[in-house]
């Protein structure tokens, strides 16, 4: 079996966890405080805020910011929920913008025609490790006066023009669930700011609003990191770069194996792509995942229909971005992890054209 992400357990990661242990100190010690200063200086912003999850990061953000009833915020229509339902939580409207199907990301002539007068945040998702042109978001953002939220759980060590994803916005989250480019073995997240009011805010908020031991300056939440996932993320930090260039590479390996048969993935000049999947665009897209299912190669539908088409967030079903419904019907994720072989990347490659030579 070839799994869709291989997660292997390194010793160094092991023996971190044992220290922790060995510490009796578990939440908000000298662990997470270093990792938080470790990301956030790889990243090259000043502040760094350890969560619970990606989730979280994101919930948090957006109370910080004081986003709520009646404010509208630009979403990608082609993303994971997470990207959206805390919008919702807070009683905002979630907007819907169209992505370049090329890049998974989102276009941006759709969303200059999406900002309103309720508009106050947009959040462009990095997805799959591809970078959302940022100079031109920007524009608009600062043209209307919008936050601009990076959600890059998708692209730990990913670029724009040289700049690291997460360093771009006015304030940016990550992920490190296990299947991440950068994982803490469990759920866990980061927001990453160079604005010390809003990563003083947060950072109380993720703790009851607890400002001493008794005395609390907001009604918070409880979305701390263990100390035991921040020793893994301080392990794990140090690999991310060369894991990134395994990525690439294989990716190239890929492309070169599986030339026209599918769309491959694109990288924009302007890009650093890590790969967080290799994400394929395929003919007969569901007949190509159960006959490679069938063969033992884990593969993924990310994701099977648009954001908006998700009854469950209460938005417009009827809604249909042209972007998004193509990248819905056409893309399946191949494995893709650093721990993956060039022999094996060769056989999903033929058996991919086997299929379609049948």
């Amino acid at each position: 079996m070839i799994p869709l992400v291989r997660i292997v357990i390194e010793e160094d990661v092991k023996k971190a966890v044992e220290k922790v242990l060995d510490s009796g100190i578990f939440v908000l010690g000298e662990e997470t405080k270093r990792f938080e200063e470790e990301f956030s200086r790889y990243i090259g912003v000043r502040y760094g805020v350890a969560t619970s999850s990606g989730t979280t990061s994101l919930f948090l953000i957006l109370k910080a910011l004081n986003i709520g009833d009646g404010d509208e915020v630009l979403v990608p229509g082609y993303t994971f929920i997470a990207s959206i339902s805390p919008i919702l939580h807070f009683g905002a409207k979630p907007v819907f913008v169209d992505i370049d199907p090329e890049t998974y990301t989102l276009d941006i002539d759709d969303l200059r025609r999406k900002v309103g007068e309720k508009t106050k945040a947009v959040i462009p998702v990095h997805l799959f490790g591809h970078s959302v042109d940022m100079d031109p978001l920007l524009e608009v953002a600062r043209k209307h006066g919008l936050y601009v939220i990076e959600d890059a759980a998708e692209a730990h060590g990913g670029e724009y023009k040289g700049k690291r994803l997460g360093s771009i916005g006015d304030v940016s989250f990550f992920s490190f669930y296990p299947s991440k480019n950068m994982s803490v073995y469990g759920d866990g997240g980061m927001v990453v700011t160079n604005d010390p009011d809003l990563a003083e805010k947060v950072r109380l908020l993720r703790h009851h609003g607890q400002v001493g031991r008794d005395e609390y300056r907001y009604l918070g939440y409880n979305m701390k990191m263990s100390e035991i996932h921040a020793a893994i993320g301080r392990v794990e930090l140090k690999k991310l770069d060369k894991r990134n260039k395994v990525r690439r590479r294989l990716a190239g390996v890929y492309r070169e194996e599986l030339g026209e048969t599918v769309d491959n993935p694109v990288e924009r000049e302007w890009a650093y792509h890590v790969y967080h999947l290799y994400v394929i665009k395929a003919r007969s897209r569901d007949k190509l995942y159960n006959y490679l299912l069938e063969r033992d190669i884990g593969c993924a539908i990310h994701y099977r229909k648009p954001a908006y088409r998700h009854r469950i967030l209460g938005v417009n079903t009827n809604l249909k971005l042209k972007g998004s419904e193509y990248a819905a019907e056409k893309s399946l994720s191949l494995p893709m992890s650093p721990y993956l072989e060039e022999e094996e990347i060769s056989y999903i490659a033929g058996e991919i054209k086997k299929f379609y030579s049948a």
